[in-house]
């Protein structure tokens, strides 16, 4: 075994001698200078990364960027110009930097040439961040919140936020703030400051609320806008809020108009307009709910050819002691109504607005038979006492005048074919 050993050893020697003298006669060991690459005579390649710092010091700049294989330097430029050559490191500080966007770059070198540009990079110095603007509090928009917006400012890095003297939030971010615990339901002064690195900017201030009454400051708000020209009310979904009334003839029309003239133009509305000869034409607004223990205005744009009369009551069929408004007023009485309400609304022929606060309470004693202001002779009477309006007194909504009944009526002349033009009918709760 020992002998066969030996002989494995003595052949595996002999062929690994054969083999290196075969390939030494090929020339492989021979060393061949036309395999050797070429001296470099070109520049470095450019910084692959290259960065300036932004906002994120108050008295300079720091630029950095990786080191590039083959440089033996580094040259920076600021804004078009040279701002350090032959760096050695790879970052730098401007400290003559300024607080607005600067654009910088760097090129690489060598005892053979330049780089390429680096990509370029905008830095800036922060500053004291400017008062901030557009800063507003709402209004009573909403039940229970306060919702606070202002335009972002520059330089500010977070934002606090004041109601009165208590800070709501000293590290505010964005542009919104909505104040939704405890807000205040009468007006409260919000303030905001910015705030930045290197300071505080001056306090903006705004007053807002909240109002838990908000759902009943808009009861009623019925404009025309949208609907179809000659669309008759009723096909437009008003019964129930909207009505019409020609007690004499039935004959009424209503539908909507575009009115082009009087600086109105592509203005809709809605047209009340009647057909026959000596009768009333009333816009009847029903279907509204106030709110106990409030008070409300009546607003309108009308135009009309001849004055129409105001009719506020707790119910249709209720005398003037009932009304909402001031009655009798200017003295007009007639006979069948039993009590008119305030007349002369609108112009003749132009767009105007008529407003009326609501309601309020007379200490006049209630018209039991219209003969009291009809002399024997046939005619009206004017009674001055029951036409004072400082009988009247401003008052708030009782359970009994929750859903009142209101008119806004044309009593007509005869032959006198005429009618009204509404719009933006509205009722608001006062505060």
């Amino acid at each position: 075994m020992k002998n066969f050993k030996i002989i494995l050893i003595s052949v595996l020697a002999v062929l690994t001698l054969a083999s290196c003298n075969e390939l030494e006669q090929m020339g492989i060991f021979d060393l061949d200078e036309t395999y050797l690459p070429d001296a470099r005579i070109d520049g470095p390649e450019s910084p692959a990364t290259f960065i300036a710092s932004y906002d994120e010091y108050c008295d300079k700049i720091v630029l950095s960027w990786v080191p590039t294989a083959r440089a033996s330097g580094y040259d920076l430029y600021k804004s078009g110009a040279i701002l350090a050559a032959d760096l050695t490191d790879t970052s730098y500080v401007d400290m003559e930097a300024i607080s607005v966007d600067t654009e910088y770059w760097v090129v690489a070198k060598n005892a053979k040439g330049e780089s390429e540009d680096s990509t370029f990079a905008i830095g800036r110095m922060s500053a004291v961040p400017p008062t901030p603007t557009n800063f507003s509090a709402t209004d009573g928009e909403y039940e229970s919140k306060v919702d606070v917006s202002w335009d972002a400012v520059d330089y500010a890095k977070y934002y606090i936020l004041k109601r009165g003297d208590v800070v709501l939030n000293d590290s505010v971010v964005g542009t919104g703030y909505s104040d939704s615990d405890g807000a205040p339901e009468d007006e409260t002064e919000y303030s905001l400051i910015a705030v930045s690195l290197c300071g505080e900017s001056d306090e903006v201030t705004d007053m807002g609320y909240a109002d838990p009454l908000v759902a009943f400051s808009k009861p009623f708000d019925v404009n025309f806008e949208g609907a179809a020209e000659g669309s008759n009310m009723e096909d437009l979904g008003f019964l129930g809020a909207y009505g019409w009334l020609d007690e004499h003839t039935g004959e009424a029309l209503v539908e909507v108009y575009v009115d082009g003239g009087n600086g109105n133009g592509g203005i809709k509305y809605g047209h009340f307009r009647q057909t026959g000869t000596n009768a009333g034409l009333g816009l009847i607004i029903t279907g509204v709910t106030l709110l106990e223990g409030q008070r409300y205005e009546l607003s309108f744009d009308i135009k009309t050819e001849i004055p129409v009369t105001l009719h506020m009551r707790e119910t249709a069929d209720q005398q003037y002691l009932q009304y909402l408004i001031p009655s009798n007023e200017n003295g007009n009485i007639k006979n069948d109504r039993k009590g008119t309400g305030i007349v002369g609304v609108g112009t003749a022929g132009e767009w105007t607005t008529y407003t009326q606060d609501f309601p309020y309470v007379t200490s006049q004693e209630p018209i039991d038979q219209v003969d009291d202001f009809r002399g024997k002779d046939g005619n009206n009477h004017v009674d001055t006492g029951r036409d004072n309006q400082a009988l009247w007194s401003p008052s708030t909504i009782t359970a009994a005048q929750t859903t009142p009944h209101i008119e806004i009526f044309l009593w007509n002349a005869a032959a006198v074919q005429t009618g009204i033009s509404i719009d933006n009918v509205k009722i608001l709760l006062l505060k």
